[in-house]
């Protein structure tokens, strides 16, 4: 039997890990875009990468690498 739920939470995790990277390389790209072209400031400070940003990335790795882990030591009997 085909085990849907195995497969969409998989992928729903690589799809929220993928999503959340190419999120973040076009912030900072549009950022690098933006202060290319206004020349920036001499006592600007550079901008960093929203904590938000870096937290959803941590916690989708860190619930991939655990989800792999226990699938592996319980594998599904078909």
């Amino acid at each position: 039997m085909f085990r849907l739920d195995v497969l969409q939470n998989q992928w729903l995790i690589v799809a929220m890990a993928g999503g959340t990277a190419l999120v973040l390389v076009l912030v900072l790209a549009y950022l690098a875009v933006w202060r290319g072209a206004r020349g920036g400031a001499e006592g600007e400070q550079p901008r960093r990468v929203p904590w938000l940003l870096i937290l959803i990335y941590a916690i989708t790795l860190v619930y991939a690498i655990i989800y792999v882990s226990m699938a592996a030591l319980d594998p599904p009997t078909w």
